[in-house]
């Protein structure tokens, strides 16, 4: 996970060969939210190749997972023609259109680690703390850590947030941090943390992360000029 030395490989092919149509420099930006530069990369590599659709669909994704789901909806309809999916619902905080979707998913699939935890997240939203929490517990024993890991701890920290269980949040903050997403920017501005961003312990983990970030940021910006 080690985001930036990522980052500076695929500057660095992106160098050598300027026709590069790999999405993994935008997703690397996205994962330490540096937006600006994760916009360009994005739209440079659809403009670059506008039949690679497993680029848009990242690029797409990716917007739900920074937390910008009318950008995310706006960008869905014109690269993909798709209409605002469960991601926009849960992000808005329109349960009732997320419930239905959410609901039949985890039913079908009550072996995804993803589906569950998006099932948890509604209960959360609707305030259903308890179902959320053990539904949260049992997907955590069964989710793999692969590289789509710290998307599952981050989002298990945004449940924990939202029932107000700061210790519990910070935890799961750390580890989706440990495990490759520094996005300080993602997480200083989360709805779903404002509960428990007070917490001495959650201030503590996000002022850890951002002078880390802040290292980060300023490191890559260097290079670049």
């Amino acid at each position: 996970w080690r985001i930036v030395d990522s980052i500076r490989a695929y500057r660095r092919a992106a160098e050598l060969d300027p026709s590069l149509t790999d999405i993994e420099l935008a997703a690397g930006y996205a994962h330490l939210g540096l937006i600006d530069q994760w916009r360009r990369a994005g739209e440079g590599v659809i403009e670059r190749d506008p039949t690679n659709r497993a680029a848009r669909e990242t690029f797409v994704n990716e917007h739900f997972l920074l937390n910008l789901p009318e950008e995310g909806a706006a960008v869905a309809r014109r690269l993909l023609d798709e209409a605002p999916d469960e991601r926009y619902f849960l992000l808005t905080r329109r349960i009732t259109e997320a419930a239905p979707v959410v609901e039949a998913r985890a039913a079908r699939e009550p072996d995804s680690a993803g589906a569950q935890l998006d099932l948890a997240l509604l209960r959360a939203l609707q305030g259903r703390h308890p179902e959320a929490d053990a539904i949260t517990a049992r997907a955590s024993k069964t989710v793999v850590k692969n590289r789509g890991y710290h998307h599952f701890a981050y989002q298990v920290a945004q449940i924990h947030g939202l029932a107000g269980s700061s210790e519990k949040a910070a935890r799961w903050l750390e580890e989706a941090i440990g495990w490759g997403l520094p996005c300080y920017p993602m997480f200083s501005r989360d709805p779903f943390l404002d509960p428990v961003r007070a917490s001495p312990r959650v201030q503590k983990v996000l002022s850890d992360l951002k002078v880390t970030w802040e290292g980060y940021r300023d490191a890559l910006r260097q290079e670049r000029q």
